[in-house]
């Protein structure tokens, strides 16, 4: 390996840890707290949690014109002096008010963030193994992130709910350690400066990955109810499944590219069929000790599942569109995030009010896509075969 392809894998390895360490649900341990500090907003606490996701989805959008014109360490710059001031700002105030500002601007600090560091493996690699390994560090990295600071979070709590904004001092450090060590890269060329947002070679992965958000999402958020439905203990069992996906997370990230070379195409097949399984098998209900095991293998099917999506994309996009099309599928996350609920339980809701209807909902319509990308890939191996004839 070249010093010059050393020194660009030390920039993205640096970048991708950088952005994995922001979490922006870090409040999570702390809401009913900021709830009985606040008890005239009770009502507008939930603000804290979605406002975020959805500037995400606002800034994540104008990420391709930002690109064009500035280079990515002065952006990763700025987004962290956002990200830094916006965490440990609310430490200081009384006011709602400029708790829900501090929002806003935490959520457009990962809005650049995000993106950003997505794009990195393919401006970075050419080589497939070294794109594959970078995606890789990238997934563990965020997993590592989130049992970091949820773990830190919930630690700060049970001594002052405020001193969970301190947490945010650790963004400190990435921010230190891309002033001094990330090189100032060249402003990204896009071909056709007129495109925003639309990269037609990745507009089926963007309906791919809409789906499989809107699906996947059900899990997590009905898991305390689902918890509570089934009988299988205390609240605190969700914060133990979570922690157990986040580290089977960190874990799968690392060997990502050995899986991806063993598997190929079938990668994404593999994850879609296991949290399809997973999600029915958890729908029909089941004792604690199968709610042990199917989580496992949710958590092991989400943790494959998009750095597919994004393999996908460093496949199908030109080097020049990678950032538009990451930001694009990023907008695609957040959107379905946001819509999920209204769509998964209103269809759940023609079968009965229980829990377990979401899951089995969530599951059909991963079981479709999945045979739709079974359909595709085939398709195309044929193609491919004929080719080759």
């Amino acid at each position: 390996m070249t010093e010059v392809q050393n020194h660009m894998r030390k920039n993205l390895i640096v970048a991708t840890i950088a952005v994995s360490l922001s979490a922006s649900a870090a409040l999570v341990p702390v809401l009913s707290n900021i709830a009985n500090a606040f008890p005239e907003y009770k009502d507008s606490v939930h603000l804290l949690l979605t406002i975020p996701p959805l500037m995400m989805m606002i800034l994540s959008s104008i990420m391709p014109k930002l690109n064009q014109r500035y280079p990515a360490k002065s952006l990763s710059l700025f987004a962290y002096a956002l990200l830094i001031l916006s965490g440990v700002y609310p430490y200081f105030t009384h006011s709602f008010q400029l708790l829900l500002l501090s929002r806003v601007i935490m959520g457009m600090a990962l809005g650049i963030l995000t993106p950003l560091s997505s794009s990195l493996p393919a401006l970075y690699f050419t080589e497939t193994e070294d794109v594959d390994r970078s995606i890789g560090i990238q997934t563990a990295f965020a997993s590592f992130g989130g049992i970091l600071f949820s773990y830190l979070s919930g630690l700060a709590a049970q001594y002052f709910w405020k001193d969970v904004f301190l947490v945010q001092l650790l963004n400190f450090i990435p921010l230190v350690v891309i002033l001094m060590f990330m090189k100032k890269d060249r402003i990204v060329q896009v071909e056709d400066k007129t495109k925003f947002l639309i990269v037609k070679e990745s507009w089926w992965i963007n309906v791919l990955a809409l789906m499989t958000i809107i699906a996947t999402i059900t899990f997590p958020l009905n898991l305390s109810l689902y918890i509570e439905e089934q009988a299988l203990g205390v609240s605190t069992l969700a914060g133990t499944i979570g922690s157990m996906n986040a580290f089977v997370g960190f874990v799968v990230g690392l060997l990502f590219s050995r899986i991806n070379k063993r598997f190929q195409s079938n990668t994404i097949l593999i994850a879609l069929a296991l949290i399809t399984i997973s999600l029915a098998f958890m729908g029909y209900g089941i004792n604690l000790t199968g709610f042990y095991f199917f989580s496992f293998l949710f958590g092991l099917g989400t943790s494959l599942v998009m750095p597919s999506f994004m393999n996908l994309i460093y496949k199908q996009v030109k080097r020049s569109d990678v950032v538009m099309a990451i930001s694009s599928l990023t907008v695609m996350m957040s959107v379905a995030q946001f819509v999920s609920p209204y769509i998964i339980n209103r269809l759940a809701l023609m079968f009965g009010s229980a829990v377990s209807h979401r899951l089995i909902v969530a599951a059909s319509i991963l079981f479709i896509e999945w045979l739709i990308l079974l359909i595709f890939i085939f398709r195309n191996k044929k193609e491919s075969l004929r080719t080759q004839v």
